[in-house]
């Protein structure tokens, strides 16, 4: 995905530079454009494109309002005895919700200088799946949400604009992540982050044919999360305090006890744009450059250094992390220069484009103090992580099939690059967060895993197997990117036709594909296949069947070399079907939607470690076209009223169910000592298993009324008027399976209003 305002992208350095952030506000803008498929040159990526288009002000004052509420009292309950017996017994159902803003603008200066201000506050407080507080009541997660919009429009002649805009975005948030149900509240941190976008932008019609734009764009996202206030800091006499936990049968309490890591992560993202577009009747051209650059920096701190990890509450082992770390990764270009063309010849319209990128980053020289399981580090700047240079070429045509504008048949064919942002410097970086599993056995059963390097393990105070510690921890993961490797990419192809049967109605059938290529693969040079064994093991299940797990020699897990390279085996491929209607009736009603239909076939069987493998073909399996049906629309009523509404139904998500097989257990079923510290593998086969589907209504009633100078529109909006209950997510470890760990939010009435003059 990709955000931009006004044509400049807003997007952080987060990963792969898909995450905004920050939640923008809407009130500050008049229109969002959406791009879904088959972008010309000038999209770098081939996903959703949203560009916000910012209001300005103008020569006459003007405003809007709007005010949105509503909380428990006026939501229905949609758990049943069904989902309590499955072990929900707090549903993550809604306890209040607002969004209140503004908007004002006018002249500073009549045909010269215009300002916009819009505030805008918004929150929502959820229940929190199987959560209490100590009184007993159900906890809740509360996020705030925060914007101050500020824009100036400067007219300095009738051919040259320049707009500016600051935007100054925080966000709170009490317990980060708990909707997932896997988090406890201990195990959740708060969020307490502060999001600023500053941009820049000049507009030049040099003549009506030709238009010049330039744009600059800063964006600051400081995002940290710090443990709860009641969990205990490291002391003198408790040296770790409280340390974060995992059971990783009980999806409820994937981390417990407190967060895994307290971190800060400042980041800025700096973009430069500009382009000349040349149009005449027939013919249009434009030219353009992108250009993104910043920074982002990691601080990591954890109690302990460590999770401890638990099976149905019994000690298994622990993550040793590399903790205290201090890292920075810096993006030095990621580049775009465009070209796109667009003839129209006769009923053929044909549009060409040409594009050069060029992502390079490097990691900054860091250094950390010594932790548990690391001595002190410093290391020196590793240049060119990566420094690809690429061309790719976009095609797309569209042709009047008979010349009277009612039939059109529509494709396009182009090769997108993965997008990243922080995600290739950081991987390689040698400070990067980093964590290896040991084998833990609680000897004088404290609950606290002990020992320190040295130690003989199963002896007192060594309860932790360091043998298992790779001699490079910490020192520097020996992951390294292979030095031809590939930037991937992607080829999407789309074909479609368009039809009007009647003035007012029309359909639309598409058919999408999607082919990833030169996609990476990490292999462990150290680990060749010759050193693991295989083993049979029955499926817990009890169905007869024989599951082959691998066992490791313990020698091998002292040393690591990892290699990232393009695999020539891995592929994926999506093909997908869409037809849609529109129909616009009398009475300014109208009604639209459709059916899309679409599937992934994955082969990844290119992997490091050998029990990844299993059912790594999914070309073997029957995977199902998974189908979403959508219908919205609108009807005047009596009385001047308007009911709208929406209609969705939903595939629910794959279920991958997963078996835990233990160092003890291993030794039951095999008689050999297993060396790993545990194994994890798939039980079902892929496109076995889906979440229920997602059947919901919402509907709104709402009334324009004239108030003086003033239009205002109060409404009263119904969400999931069936009170449908699927599940979204559940536990998949076996045998505890199916327990519910989201469900769609019950039956909900809100209120709201907005004003305009």
């Amino acid at each position: 995905m990709a955000l931009q305002v006004d044509g400049i992208s807003v997007a952080s350095l987060q990963t792969t530079g898909s995450v905004a952030g920050a939640g923008h506000n809407q009130e500050a803008y008049q229109e969002m454009s959406y791009q879904v498929v088959a972008g010309s040159a000038e999209s770098q990526s081939g996903g959703v494109l949203i560009n916000m288009i910012p209001k300005q002000g103008g020569n006459r004052f003007s405003g809007t309002g709007v005010a949105v509420y509503t909380n428990d009292g006026l939501a229905s309950q949609n758990n049943d005895d069904d989902l309590r017996a499955r072990g929900l017994t707090v549903a993550p159902s809604l306890k209040r919700l607002y969004d209140y803003s503004a908007g004002f603008g006018g002249p500073l200066r009549r045909d010269r200088l215009w300002f916009f201000f819009s505030p805008r506050r918004w929150g929502v407080s959820n229940f929190v799946t199987n959560q209490v507080l100590p009184d007993g009541s159900p906890a809740f997660d509360h996020t705030d949400l925060k914007a101050h919009t500020s824009r100036l429009t400067l007219q300095l002649n009738k051919s040259n604009k320049l707009t500016g805009m600051f935007d100054p975005l925080p966000r709170y948030r009490q317990y980060f992540l708990s909707e997932t149900g896997t988090r406890t509240l201990s195990g959740s941190g708060i969020q307490d982050q502060f999001t600023g976008i500053m941009q820049l932008k000049w507009t030049s019609t040099v003549t009506n044919k030709l238009l010049l734009e330039a744009g600059f764009s800063r964006g600051f996202m400081g995002f940290n999360i710090k443990s709860q206030p009641d969990r205990k800091k490291p002391t003198a006499t408790d040296p770790f305090g409280d340390v974060s936990k995992s059971d990783i049968a009980v999806s409820g309490l994937t981390i417990y006890n407190n967060v895994v890591t307290e971190f800060d992560q400042p980041k800025v993202a700096k973009n430069v744009v500009a382009s000349a577009l040349y149009v005449t009747g027939t013919h249009s051209f434009k030219v353009g450059l992108q250009y993104k650059f910043g920074w982002i920096k990691n601080e990591h701190t954890q109690n302990g250094n460590m999770v401890q990890v638990y099976n149905n509450g019994q000690p298994l082992q622990i993550r040793a992390y590399n903790t205290p770390i201090s890292s920075r990764s810096d993006l030095e270009a990621d580049l775009g220069i465009y070209l796109q063309d667009s003839w129209k010849l006769n009923r053929l319209t044909f549009n060409p484009g040409l594009r050069f990128e060029q992502f390079k980053a490097r990691s900054s020289a860091a250094s950390a103090a010594a932790g548990r399981f690391v001595a002190a580090r410093h290391f020196d700047a590793i240049p060119n992580l990566p420094n690809f240079r690429n061309w790719v070429t976009r095609l797309g045509a569209a042709y009047d099939v008979f010349g009277d504008g009612r039939t059109g048949l529509k494709g396009s064919v182009g090769r997108y690059l993965q997008q990243d942002a922080s995600t290739f410097p950081e991987r390689y970086n040698p400070m990067v967060l980093t964590f290896a599993t040991l084998a833990w056995t609680d000897l004088n059963r404290d609950d606290l895993a002990q020992g320190e390097f040295g130690c003989t393990y199963l002896t007192a105070g060594c309860e932790i197997n360091f043998a298992q510690l790779p001699r490079t921890f910490g020192a520097r993961r020996n992951r390294n990117p292979d030095p031809e490797l590939k930037r991937p990419y992607q080829l999407l192809y789309n074909l479609g036709v368009t039809h009007e049967l009647r003035p007012g109605l029309g359909v639309a059938v598409n058919y999408y594909r999607r082919d990833f290529r030169d996609i990476t693969f990490t292999t462990d040079l150290a680990k060749p296949l010759s050193v693991y064994t295989p083993f049979s093991i029955p499926d817990p299940r009890g169905n007869g069947a024989m599951i082959t797990t691998y066992n490791i020699q313990p020698s091998a897990l002292a040393t690591l070399n990892e290699l990232d390279t393009t695999s020539a085996n891995n592929r994926v491929q999506y093909d997908g079907f869409d037809v849609t209607m529109s129909a616009r009736l009398a009475n300014s009603a109208f009604v639209s939607g459709g059916m899309s239909s679409g599937r992934t076939i994955s082969s990844t069987c290119d992997v490091t470690d050998p029990n990844q493998g299993r059912f790594c073909d999914e070309a073997d399996f029957s995977i199902p076209f998974l189908v979403t049906f959508k219908m919205s629309g609108s009807y005047p009523l009596p009385y001047g009223l308007r009911l709208s509404g929406v209609f969705q139904s939903l595939p629910g998500d794959e279920v991958i169910q997963t078996y835990l097989v233990t160092a003890a257990s291993f030794r039951t079923l095999t008689g050999a000592t297993l060396g790993q510290s545990s194994l994890n593998l798939r039980l079902n086969e892929p496109g076995s298993d889906y979440l229920d589907r997602v059947n919901q209504l919402d509907v709104t009633i709402g009334k324009v009324l004239t108030v003086g100078k003033a239009r205002v529109t109060p409404e009263i909006s119904l969400f999931n008027a069936f009170n449908a209950n699927p599940v979204l997510a559940e536990s998949t470890a076996y045998p505890r399976v199916g327990m519910p760990l989201r469900i769609l939010s019950g039956r909900l009435v809100r209120f709201g209003v907005q004003m305009r003059f």
